[in-house]
């Protein structure tokens, strides 16, 4: 982990951290006990409460996904088992990406992932989906946004589960 940087949130810039970087750092953290800043209502939304309890404390795989950039932005992907993990945190600037999921291999994955809602302050989109190893993700994420999502082996098909809103 000692390579890996976080995006840069300069210091004469007013931008305010979202709550889906927030929510990125739980992946970032290599402590083998989990401390969440605030208490466990401000994340009320039942799925992302899951998601955070889910994370493991140790990692069987990781890489650093194509879209980071030094002081940018940091993607990285995580394996336990069956399970892969992706967090994103922007730096200063918005960003409108494709993240490809060609790292996780054969089979199909229900995917969990919660990101910054576009223009709404304080709120995280959750979308729910299928996807498999050919898949590509358009996100956009404004400065200090970033996203959390884990991704599971499943036999469902192919396809787009829902989309809903969090809020603090």
């Amino acid at each position: 982990d000692g390579g890996m940087q976080l995006p840069q949130l300069p210091s004469g810039e007013e931008v305010n951290v979202k709550m889906g970087y927030s929510l990125a750092n739980a992946l970032f953290s290599t402590a083998h006990i989990r401390e969440w800043e605030g208490s466990p209502s401000e994340f009320s939304f039942h799925a992302e409460q899951e998601l955070l309890s889910s994370i493991p404390t140790y990692w069987e795989e990781e890489k650093v996904l194509p879209l980071s950039s030094l002081g940018n932005q940091t993607a990285i992907a995580r394996k336990k088992d069956d399970s892969w993990y992706i967090a994103i945190q922007n730096g200063s600037k918005s960003l409108r990406e494709s993240i490809p999921f060609h790292f996780l291999g054969e089979g199909r994955f229900k995917v969990s992932l919660f990101k910054d809602a576009p223009g709404k302050l304080e709120m995280l989109l959750h979308k729910t989906m299928v996807v498999d190893s050919a898949h590509w993700e358009e996100i956009s994420l404004p400065a200090g946004g970033g996203l959390l999502a884990r991704m599971e082996k499943t036999t469902l098909p192919l396809q787009e589960i829902g989309l809903s809103y969090a809020t603090e």
